[in-house]
């Protein structure tokens, strides 16, 4: 019953619950007022802040008027006014425990933000947080970054994201050595069918060159038969021309010789009264 008043006089006096360096506070609003002074320039302050499942962004779901930003910031004087412009926060991680969630981000405290001021104090307000009494968030400066991922975690992603890509490299290399095989074996077989026509077209002409050397001997033969029986003829019709002119030759002489004969005025023609010669007797 005291702390539900004490609550309730809180909200009434209208002040913001202050956080320091790494400290935790109970949120039963959206705002919290962060001490920074103990951070130097440059240097970064993690956060973490424990809500019920689902309420740190319930409003970005439900409402679309509210920011869309998780966490808006702006630096402040010990009171709480407003000294510089809006900045912006997100959430960079979140996981379940004990059936709350750890929502983690972190501010880098910027020289170039807090300008006008000297950076002491800095107001954070989560648009989107739900919380009420009944439901508070915890919100705890950090010194270490509890929502980065673990050492085994990154150890085993880099371990994956080397897998994965020795994969692809060893893939793209039996790829190539199967597309390199296959590219000589068609070659090859390129090689093998262009030899073959050649073969079959040398065996063509040897064949038709065969054939013509066939039929020209033949042409050849043909022409030496005919030669050769040319000239035999012409033997045989001289043989015959020389024996025709030796019979004539005989029929000559045998003709001559009979014309001999009958030219022998001694005998009379056949016939023939035998001339007895002049007489002078009868003459008288």
């Amino acid at each position: 019953m005291k702390f539900l008043i004490i609550i309730a006089l809180f909200v009434l006096s209208n002040e913001y619950i202050l956080l320091k360096k790494y400290e935790t506070e109970v949120m039963y609003t959206q705002e919290v007022l962060f001490e920074s002074k103990d951070f130097k320039d440059g240097e970064e302050m993690h956060f973490k802040l424990k809500t019920y499942e689902g309420y740190f962004n319930l409003y970005y779901y439900t409402h679309a008027e509210h920011n869309i930003h998780d966490i808006i910031y702006y630096y402040t004087d010990s009171a709480g006014n407003r000294k510089t412009s809006d900045e912006y926060a997100y959430r960079k991680s979140n996981k379940m425990e004990d059936g709350l969630e750890n929502n983690y981000f972190t501010i880098t405290k910027r020289k170039s933000e807090y300008r006008n001021t000297n950076g002491n104090y800095m107001l954070i307000y989560f648009p989107n947080l739900q919380v009420s009494s009944t439901y508070p968030a915890f919100i705890t400066n950090t010194e270490e970054d509890e929502g980065k991922i673990e050492t085994w975690v990154i150890v085993v992603i880099i371990v994956i994201c080397v897998a994965i890509i020795a994969g692809i490299i060893i893939y793209c290399i039996c790829r190539r050595i199967r597309m390199k095989k296959a590219q000589q074996a068609a070659l090859a077989t390129n090689v093998a069918a262009i030899n073959a026509q050649k073969q079959a077209n040398q065996a063509a002409y040897n064949y038709a060159a065969q054939n013509a050397a066939y039929a020209a001997a033949a042409v050849e033969n043909a022409q030496n038969a005919a030669y050769a029986a040319g000239v035999e003829d012409a033997q045989n019709a001289y043989l015959a021309q020389q024996n025709q002119a030796q019979v004539y030759q005989g029929r000559g002489q045998t003709y001559q010789a009979q014309v001999y004969q009958n030219n022998n005025y001694t005998s009379a023609p056949p016939g023939s009264v035998p001339d007895t010669g002049y007489n002078s007797k009868a003459a008288m």
